[in-house]
């Protein structure tokens, strides 16, 4: 027994001390389990201790989702998960918490040690830090994210101005001839696309959470299309094709309609001279010869998206690195190396596989496969319908005089009364001198002096118990919930009056047990 002890002391002290980097993780979960001396230096982790147990992983947990940069952490789960073992390199960006400038490493090998259990050995990619051009771009590309966050913002506060007062025109019923019918129908339409390219926007700077649900990508290619044949040009011809039967899977919407986008600037850029772009997309059924080249295939019904072009194609080097962040062949500042590397993180969240086949002159086609599920699409927009108001009083706070007005519009047709407040400090002031019941607060989550969450506590203190429904144009400011509690109340901007008064409707009646006050407006 003594001897046994000393040679797992023995195997504990060699693995501290190995000069190579070495970690042991879930390959579900991501939990490191064991990192040595050489791997904590090499992520910057200095300050954590030599995880050899459970026990220890209770006082300090490491993860490698919080390792790598956004959209590597799933990459390498799939790549944990997609064979027993592996020897080929995978390049990465980690995040280290002691340096702003990001840097890559490999894992160059993975091997499973006991079930579900991994061991990675992995090291610098390069023996210094990003160049100074690909740190510009860095910088560029977080500058641009923040840019869209801000215009984003200001765009939702608009299209729910101009979206809210044209369905509450539809449903007033002064609408009478169907000509005016179809001319809002048209605006509200136009609302729904513009809404759709902020999320574009957003999603291109990884600020937008996926919103998966069953839909029809052959119905997401024929609305793409216009955008894709603006997008290459006059000289590329664009060729699409379709098979009848319905494509459907599980997904954003707005990643695949991005998925779409980037593979047909990918193809765009490698025919400068003009050339065919086919996009074809039908099911398929894909059995145990199968063999996907960058994540395992379970033999099943998938969704095909193929798109070729007739373009240089690519060499062997160029095919092993091209879903790789930040790896471009193209000239400096025509790039960013990111536009591969956001279709493979897509088609990962998917559980779908991507497949690519190119040579040097022959042009290039990427296959991707994604789930087929056979429940029906669903809408994305149900039809106005008559919401239940109530004579509760509410009180809105919204910092944008627009949003403001179209928001007291839609509750005060429902019959509520509603108490107004520009700022969280005008909130307060406002809720000190009424001397009635405040029965919900409807407040937008950014705004100067004071945001929505504080203002809330603030306003909790005074009056326990009152329901809070929040609101923002940020896709990226949602309210995650404390241990143990329901996720807060939020409304993504834009938004339908009735979709608001709606959830008004439903939080006024759980608060009161279902015997609220209730009327049809």
């Amino acid at each position: 027994m003594a001897r046994l002890r000393k040679l797992r002391d023995d195997e504990a002290l060699f693995f501290e001390k190995a000069p190579v980097a070495m970690l042991v993780a879930q390959t579900e979960s991501l939990l490191v389990e064991a990192i040595n001396q050489k791997a904590r230096s090499l992520l910057g982790r200095d300050h954590a201790r030599n995880l050899t147990s459970t026990d220890s992983l209770a006082a300090e947990t490491l993860n490698l989702r919080d390792v790598f940069s956004n959209g590597d952490g799933e990459r390498i789960s799939t790549i944990l998960r997609s064979a027993d073992s592996g020897e080929e390199s995978h390049g990465f960006v980690i995040r280290d918490p002691a340096s702003a400038i990001p840097r890559e490493i490999a894992v160059v090998a993975h091997s499973a040690v006991a079930p579900n259990k991994v061991l990675l050995i992995i090291q610098e990619a390069s023996a210094r830090v990003f160049r100074p051009d690909q740190l510009r771009q860095s910088q560029r590309m977080e500058a641009m994210g923040m840019l869209a966050g801000g215009i984003a913002h200001d765009f939702n506060n608009l299209l729910t101005i101009i979206a809210g007062y044209s369905q509450m025109l539809q449903t007033s019923g002064q609408m009478k001839t169907e000509r005016d019918k179809t001319a809002l129908e048209q605006v509200l339409k136009a609302c729904e696309r513009a809404a759709d390219l902020t999320a574009q926007l957003l999603s291109f700077s990884r600020r937008q959470s996926a919103q998966p649900k069953v839909v029809d990508v052959g119905s997401i290619l024929n609305q793409t299309a216009g955008m894709l044949r603006r997008l290459i040009g006059e000289d590329i011809e664009l060729q699409i094709h379709r098979a009848p039967e319905s494509e459907r899977t599980f997904a954003d919407a707005g990643q695949i309609q991005q998925l779409l986008l980037n593979l047909a600037i990918n193809s765009r850029d490698a025919m400068p001279d003009g050339g065919t772009l086919s996009i074809d997309i039908r099911n398929v059924d894909l059995g145990e010869g199968y063999t996907g080249q960058n994540f395992r295939v379970i033999p099943g019904h998938y969704v095909r998206i193929e798109v070729t072009d007739t373009g240089t194609g690519m060499d062997e080097a160029t095919r092993k690195r091209v879903f790789e962040p930040f790896f471009t062949t193209k000239p400096q500042g025509k790039g960013t190396g990111l536009g591969l590397s956001t279709v493979y993180g897509i088609v990962s969240q998917c559980s779908g596989s991507i497949d690519l086949y190119s040579e040097p002159g022959h042009g290039t086609t990427f296959q991707i496969f994604l789930p087929h599920v056979e429940e029906a699409a669903s809408e994305d927009r149900e039809a106005p319908r008559r919401v239940r108001g109530g004579h509760e009083t509410l009180m809105l706070v919204e910092d944008e005089e627009g949003v403001r007005k179209m928001v007291r519009s839609a509750l005060e047709r429902c019959g509520y009364r509603v108490l107004l407040a520009a700022s969280g400090p005008e909130a307060l002031e406002v809720a000190h001198n009424h001397e009635g019941p405040i029965d919900m607060l409807i407040t937008d989550m950014v705004m100067p002096k004071m945001n929505g969450r504080d203002l809330a506590r603030r306003l909790l203190e005074e009056r326990p118990g009152m329901p809070v429904l929040f609101m923002s144009g940020y896709l990226d400011n949602k309210l995650d919930a404390t241990a143990g509690e329901a996720p807060p109340a939020f409304m993504q901007k834009p938004f339908a009056p009735s979709e608001l008064t709606a959830r008004v409707r439903e939080m006024l009646d759980t608060s009161r047990g279902g015997n609220g006050a209730a009327r049809t407006a």
